[in-house]
């Protein structure tokens, strides 16, 4: 790396935790190669961990990290908290800098390295890199250029924020092989914070009359998928069957209802909510929710999924459902569209659109 110490230090990594030992690990493993470090700096900004977080990161062996800075401060929401932590990686001038949480791994960084260093006087303010969260997939701009203007800004409820450009940007060009895979360190306690101030905070503001219909669009959407999270989890019996009845009900027939709303304001091409893909994916899980516990027939699902695919060329899931429904009225018929759903997709795989999507339906 002797070339690249002649010049400003290419990538600083910048985490935000708390209570992570279980997980950093893994994490701080993936920005390293043997005893080599992926990145020129880490910046940790812990928000007040009392199982020993802090330390296990300074004695963290092998240790690469020759600038390491360990702040801590107390959480005050997502974005502000984020945007403190990437001011504080400033202090290091990297050229550009990685935003990772403590449940995160990076794979791919040498390729990484290479695309930054082949692009460091490009014009480009951010990057995306893939996003991988279980079976989904999604472009996620989280490479920023410093001093480029970008920043975290809250979307919904303060509980989630997304990287915003000086003019407004939420993309950047896709750097290719690099992946980011979110696995939930602590699922039990991500439960706690959806039911306990996700929920409240997110229905809150979706109730909040005084803004406009449509600029509470996001925190709608938000709102479906806590119901729907929520849903698959809450009032189960010891062998995880659900009861029949109860809340795991409430918040499907709520997550539905909340997803219907979020289409019917991101639909409209005069919308300031217009959002086409995401209306779409929004229709899907409407269907999906509902196919979970049998409120609609087979041939209904049908009906109501060929229009969402037909509207939908690049959303492997409405096309996935459609095919498993139709082979249950007609198996002759399920069998092209079941092939459908495999091109579909392989062509996302191949070409990602903003939105998480299921890339591995096509072995299905």
């Amino acid at each position: 790396m002797e070339t690249e110490n002649k010049k400003s230090p290419l990538l600083g990594a910048v985490l935000m935790v708390k209570n992570e030992v279980a997980s950093l690990t893994r994490t701080l493993l993936s920005l390293t190669e043997g005893t080599r470090s992926l990145v020129d700096s880490l910046t940790v900004l812990d928000t007040g961990s009392t199982d020993g977080t802090q330390a296990m990161v300074q004695s963290f062996h092998p240790h690469p990290f020759k600038n390491l800075l360990i702040a801590e401060e107390p959480f005050v929401d997502f974005a502000t908290t984020r945007n403190r932590a990437l001011a504080l990686a400033e202090a290091h001038t990297p050229v550009f800098t990685l935003s990772l949480s403590g449940d995160e791994a990076l794979m791919g960084g040498a390729e990484l390295r290479a695309f930054l260093e082949a692009h460091r006087e490009a014009p480009e303010g951010a990057y995306c890199v893939m996003l991988r969260s279980g079976s989904r997939q999604w472009p996620f701009p989280r490479i920023l250029r410093a001093g480029a203007g970008w920043k975290f800004v809250n979307t919904a409820g303060y509980r989630h924020e997304q990287p915003v450009g000086p003019a407004g940007e939420i993309e950047g060009p896709l750097i290719p092989n690099v992946l980011i895979v979110h696995e939930e360190s602590d699922p039990a306690r991500k439960l706690v914070r959806l039911r306990e101030h996700d929920l409240p905070a997110l229905t809150a503001e979706v109730e909040d009359e005084s803004k406009p219909l449509e600029l509470r669009a996001e925190a709608i959407f938000q709102l479906a998928e806590t119901h729907f999270i929520l849903g698959h989890n809450e009032d189960k019996d010891c062998e995880g069957k659900e009861f029949l009845g109860g809340r795991w009900l409430s918040h499907k027939f709520a997550a539905m209802a909340l997803y219907t709303r979020y289409a019917e304001l991101a639909e409209p091409a005069h919308s300031a909510a217009h959002d086409p893909q995401r209306a779409m994916y929004a229709r899907c899980m409407f269907c999906y929710v509902a196919e979970t516990f049998g409120l609609f027939e087979p041939s209904e699902l049908v009906k109501r999924l060929s229009l969402v695919a037909a509207s939908a060329p690049f959303l492997p899931e409405a096309h996935w459902m459609l095919a498993k429904n139709a082979a249950k009225v007609d198996a002759r018929k399920a069998i092209p569209l079941a092939m459908r759903s495999a091109k579909v997709a392989r062509a996302v795989y191949d070409r990602p659109v903003h939105g998480p999507v299921d890339t591995t339906l096509e072995w299905q």
